[in-house]
């Protein structure tokens, strides 16, 4: 992460073995957005209804926490999938049809 000036106004894209909350800080920090689908364990303290409950909802609920400068959204699709963001604001949130 030294060399990261470089890329600042960039936007990374993750898998869940490097998304996490201390990561999508640091990036947002030097300027770079984050985006990629983070383990439940990985959470920490996010406000969000656990993965065993989220499966027995109809699919495409949603539930999404904030902060300042990150968004984490956990849906229930054919299972529950949690994705963290510092690109888009909570404000941003629209329903799409599917």
């Amino acid at each position: 992460m030294n060399k990261v000036h470089a890329c600042e106004g960039n936007h990374v894209v993750m898998d869940n073995l490097f998304t996490s909350i201390p990561m999508s800080n640091e990036l947002s920090r030097k300027g770079i957005a984050g985006t990629g689908t983070i383990r439940e364990n990985w959470l920490e303290n996010a406000p969000l209804p656990p993965k065993k409950s989220m499966k027995k909802t109809s699919r495409g609920t949603f539930e999404y926490a904030c902060s300042e400068n990150l968004v984490i959204v956990k849906w229930n699709d054919n299972t529950a999938v949690s994705v963290a963001t510092s690109k888009v604001k909570a404000s941003s949130c629209v329903m799409a049809e599917r």
